[in-house]
C-alpha cells in the first residue's frame, strides 16, 4: 500500500534542508505543477510552501487538493505539529479545529496535535484546555504523553488523537517489533494514555478563574473554553515563556558547550540563548 502524504512547511529553507539531506521528495504542490498528471507527478504527496494557518483557512479545492465535484473531504488523517521552540498558539484554537473538521477530514478522519507542555502543576491548564476545547469539536479525544512516569514534573511531548468515530491503537509485532531492543523506539515501556476527565461537572476542568466573586469574597472559577482566538494565549502567555526557557536548557544540554562556540565563529548561525 502506498500512502499518499501531503506536506505543508512555511519554510523553504527547511524543504530544502529536507531535500538535500534526508531524501525527501520535494514535489511541488497543484500550483506549482505543469499540466502533467497529479497522481503520475506526485506519486507519494505534495508539498505546500505555505503558512499553515493559511492551508488551514482554505478550501481544498482552492489549492487543488481536491475538486470542485468532489464531496469527500480529502484527508484520513491531519497532523499539526509545529512546535519550533514554542506552541505556536494559534493552530490550537477552537476556530482551527473546526476549520480541519469541517473542511478537511473525512467522516471518520483523526486530528493529531502535538504539543509540548506540562502534566502536572499549575501549568497543565495549557493541554487541559486544549482536550477540553477538541472535546467540544469532536465526540473522540485521547491523549498521550511522552514521558514515562504520570508525575513527570518536566515539560514534554503531549500528543492529543481526536475524530468523530471510536478508534484505538494496535501495537505492531512483526519486524523490529517482534523481539525490540529495550528503551529504543521499538519497544512500548509504559502505557502513556493520559487520564483528562474534564467533563463539564468535573471540578478540574474548573481552572481559570473569572472576574467575579462569591458572597465572601472568594473568586469564582469559570469552566469555559479558553483556546478560542479572542482569548487563550494571552492567559497562557507565561506558561509558554516557562516553556520555552525549559526546552531551550534541554537543548543546550544535549550537546558540548564547545560545538555552541564553534557555531557562534560561523557566520549567519546564532546559538540558543542561555541564561547560564
Amino acid at each position: 500500500m502506498v500512502w499518499f502524504v501531503d506536506v505543508v512547511e512555511i519554510s523553504e529553507a527547511v524543504v530544502t534542508q529536507a531535500r538535500d539531506h534526508f531524501q525527501y521528495h520535494w514535489c511541488p504542490g497543484p500550483a506549482e505543477q505543469d499540466e502533467r498528471d497529479e497522481e503520475e507527478k506526485c506519486p507519494t504527496g505534495r508539498t505546500f510552501v505555505m503558512d499553515g494557518l493559511k492551508f488551514l483557512a482554505s478550501m481544498p479545492a482552492d489549492l487543488g487538493v481536491q475538486t470542485d465535484s468532489e464531496e469527500e473531504n480529502p484527508y484520513d488523517l491531519f497532523i499539526v505539529d509545529v512546535y519550533t521552540g514554542w506552541n505556536p498558539f494559534a493552530f490550537f484554537v477552537r476556530e482551527e479545529m473546526l476549520h480541519v473538521r469541517e473542511n478537511w477530514l473525512t467522516r471518520d478522519g483523526v486530528l493529531v496535535m502535538n504539543f509540548v507542555g506540562y502534566m502536572q502543576d499549575p501549568r497543565a491548564a495549557a493541554p487541559k484546555s486544549i482536550y477540553r476545547t477538541l472535546q467540544s469539536v469532536f465526540k473522540h479525544v485521547k491523549c498521550f504523553r511522552e514521558m514515562e512516569q504520570p508525575d513527570e514534573p518536566d515539560a514534554a511531548n503531549i500528543v492529543f488523537y481526536a475524530s468523530d468515530k471510536p478508534f484505538s491503537f494496535n501495537v505492531p509485532t512483526t519486524g523490529m517489533y517482534r523481539d525490540p531492543v529495550p528503551y529504543t523506539f521499538f519497544s512500548l515501556q509504559d502505557e502513556v494514555e493520559v487520564a483528562i476527565h474534564q467533563e463539564m461537572d468535573d471540578e478540574e476542568v474548573r481552572f481559570v478563574s473569572s472576574n467575579k466573586k462569591d458572597e465572601s469574597g472568594n473568586a469564582v472559577i469559570a469552566p469555559r473554553l479558553l483556546t478560542k482566538a479572542d482569548h487563550g494565549q494571552e492567559d497562557f502567555r507565561e506558561i509558554h515563556a516557562e516553556t520555552q526557557a525549559h526546552m531551550r536548557e534541554r537543548v543546550l544540554e544535549q550537546f558540548p558547550r564547545a560545538l555552541w562556540e564553534e557555531f557562534k565563529q560561523k557566520p549567519g548561525i546564532a546559538p540558543p540563548s542561555s541564561s547560564r
